[in-house]
């Protein structure tokens, strides 16, 4: 069976952060090197910002140092709370980059703000951890459409047929090309990922071992469907029901879930996202003013377990703003 992504992670601990914090705007440390995929890789810290925009911010950058061909890889940053013993769930992720030759240095201008850093949580004995998540996906013959460039496909589509919905045959459910699943949240609450529950979706105390809270970020309609603004889109698909989440016919209407089919896919599980670093807008691709919304008792605070998602149009309000990462289990 041919290997379809490889993950690997790093752990970059900088000790002495006061001393190294005093390096100026656009000045950098490097990580030692690590292998994924066959290319070696590190993490690259600007403490004061890579640039004077963004001065007021830590980057963070991964880099790639012996591309000879475009890679296709997707990443994540988390920082390490001290008080917790655990990563944080403020990290901030991409979906599949290329990575080539010419320009080889992706990562977060604004990853980490510097008055975070003034949290114990995350600084303490002058110490911070950061770690870079990463799976790295061949680019040899990859087949059209594929944006995981995988070779093959797995029974019923999902990331380990274990898991895939009783009954399901192939004439109901689609094979989707075997790829890392992720996590969907939102800023309002970083501790709430989205998820399955009795067979509606819902927000869950976020939990990488919960496999109802992975999807499948399927973009291989994004190459031929794109939005009104020619941003491509994409379907999210459950890992363990096969079911893809489904826009709402109007808005404060709630998201649902449909058996999923690239064959014949329909235009209500087509999403879209809004450009921009780190946490995004999810967006109806053929109603772009209608907005993935959680929903609370209190629109800005007060998430629990079980609630619920809409759509709405656009608050300009963390409810509104997502992120979608690697999801990796413990």
């Amino acid at each position: 069976m041919a290997l379809e992504f490889v993950t690997g992670s790093k752990t970059f601990e900088i000790t002495d952060y006061s001393v190294v914090e005093s390096i100026s705007t656009g000045n950098s440390i490097l990580s030692e090197r690590f292998t994924v995929g066959g290319y070696d890789w590190v993490i690259k810290l600007f403490p004061q910002g890579n640039k004077d925009s963004v001065s007021e911010y830590t980057s963070v950058f991964l880099k790639v140092l012996n591309a000879t061909k475009d890679i296709r890889a997707m990443y994540s940053f988390s920082l390490w709370n001290w008080s917790t013993s655990k990563w944080s769930n403020t990290s901030k992720s991409s979906s599949h980059k290329t990575f080539s030759p010419s320009c080889s240095t992706k990562g977060y201008s604004k990853y980490i703000e510097m008055s975070d850093l003034d949290d114990s949580n995350y600084l303490t004995d002058d110490r911070l951890r950061i770690k870079c998540t990463l799976f790295v996906t061949p680019d040899d013959d990859k087949p059209a459409g594929n944006p995981s460039g995988a070779k093959i496909s797995i029974d019923n589509g999902f990331h380990t047929a274990s898991y895939a919905p009783p009954g399901a045959s192939s004439s109901t459910y689609t094979k989707l090309p075997r790829q890392p699943t992720v996590r969907i949240y939102c800023e309002a609450n970083k501790d709430l990922s989205v998820t399955v529950r009795n067979g509606t979706v819902v927000l869950a105390p976020a939990d990488s071992n919960d496999y109802y809270q992975h999807w499948i970020k399927d973009m291989s309609c994004g190459d031929k469907v794109k939005d009104v603004r020619g941003i491509p889109v994409f379907a999210l698909v459950n890992r363990v029901t096969g079911e893809a989440l489904q826009n709402p016919d109007g808005e404060n209407e709630e998201v649902s879930l449909v058996p999923y089919n690239t064959n014949h896919l329909d235009d209500s599980v087509k999403w879209t996202e809004m450009w921009s670093t780190g946490f995004r807008a999810i967006r109806i691709a053929d109603t772009t003013s209608l907005n993935l919304t959680a929903i609370s008792s209190d629109i800005d605070t007060n998430f629990s377990d079980g609630d619920k998602i809409v759509v709405k149009k656009w608050l300009n309000n963390p409810v509104q703003r997502w992120m979608i990462v690697p999801n990796v289990p413990c």
